[in-house]
């Protein structure tokens, strides 16, 4: 399968399940272990364990296509966000300290009343000097 076919894949799933967790091609390097399908596995990350089923019915629709694709059925392993802290948390880095130095800041607005929708409003053209805290 071509690189441009396993991204196309992921975005197909992403988008069935409106990029709620994030996903990857199941990699030699931090998947330990040898298994049947390894060509074919996805990780799914921060997955609760009530939520996994759900997310098999979300991309039901398109599991033909995902197969069509693939060359073969693929492989959901699912990592809970308790174990995806434990033993993936390399992959998702979080930056623990941010300061904006000069023309501009950062707003945070607050949704709406019966909102949930919000996200961050940058004033100006600030400069950014991001630190990882210790």
């Amino acid at each position: 399968m071509t690189c441009k076919t396993r991204n196309e894949v992921l975005h197909l799933i992403e988008k069935a399940t409106n990029y709620l967790y994030p996903l990857r091609w199941v990699d030699e390097k931090t998947t330990t272990g040898d298994f049947d399908g390894r060509e074919v596995a996805i990780d799914v990350f921060f997955v609760p364990t009530t939520n996994q089923v759900d997310f098999l019915a979300q991309i039901r629709p398109i599991r033909g296509l995902i197969r069509e694709m693939a060359g073969h059925r693929c492989i959901f392993i699912f990592h809970s966000p308790g174990a995806t802290i434990a033993y993936y948390s390399h992959l998702f880095p979080v930056t623990r300290g941010l300061h904006l130095a000069k023309a501009g800041g950062i707003k945070l607005p607050l949704p709406g009343p019966g909102g949930t929708k919000g996200g961050p409003v940058i004033i100006g053209s600030p400069r950014f000097y991001l630190k990882e805290a210790a």
